[in-house]
């Protein structure tokens, strides 16, 4: 969640600095060698990718370059063009940090281990018989699994459990009852 909203205002950002800096025909003035003299497009792909540096040095030097711009103002051709470009690469980058879009398949091995290990937790000697499958009920934040479950106590059952998210990178397997 917090990735999501993380990579959200990253492309916000570098948006609106793409955004700002054209509006005011800020961009590279020839013969001018200083670090803040770039295009608004390196502007915007600097707080994209660098945003931690990107976004405070920019409106640190906004006022600078808005001044600047006055007197050599950079007209931008395609201007809405590449906006959209960078719009659909901040949609893109929030799609990475989506809860949900991460969660591996029931079938997965990194899933059926943790299903197996949980199980031996819980019922000492039992065993999972076969691959897990999904179950309708899924939904984008818990994936709803089903596998068939052998124990010494009794018959073998099918038994159902989720798949969550668990901090960024991990996942977290529980049996429901």
């Amino acid at each position: 969640m917090i990735g999501t909203v993380v990579a959200a205002c990253v492309a916000g950002f570098a948006v609106w600095v793409y955004w700002d800096a054209t509006a005011h025909g800020v961009g590279k003035i020839k013969d001018t060698k200083a670090w803040w003299n770039m295009t608004a497009g390196s502007w915007a792909i600097m707080c994209f990718g660098f945003s931690i540096v990107g976004v405070p040095a920019y409106l640190y030097k906004r006022s600078d370059l808005i001044a600047l711009a006055k007197d050599n103002p950079v007209q931008v051709s395609g201007r809405v063009p590449k906006l959209v470009l960078l719009a659909l690469a901040g949609v893109a980058l929030v799609a990475v940090y989506i809860p949900g879009s991460r969660l591996p398949a029931c079938e997965s091995p990194e899933v059926t281990a943790l299903a197996q290990q949980a199980v031996q937790q819980r019922i000492p000697g039992a065993t999972l018989l076969n691959t897990a499958e999904d179950v309708a009920a899924s939904s984008g934040d818990v994936r709803v699994c089903r596998t068939q479950l052998h124990s010494a106590l009794g018959p073998d059952e099918w038994v159902r459990f989720s798949v969550s998210p668990h901090g960024d990178s991990q996942i977290f397997v529980q049996f429901m009852q």
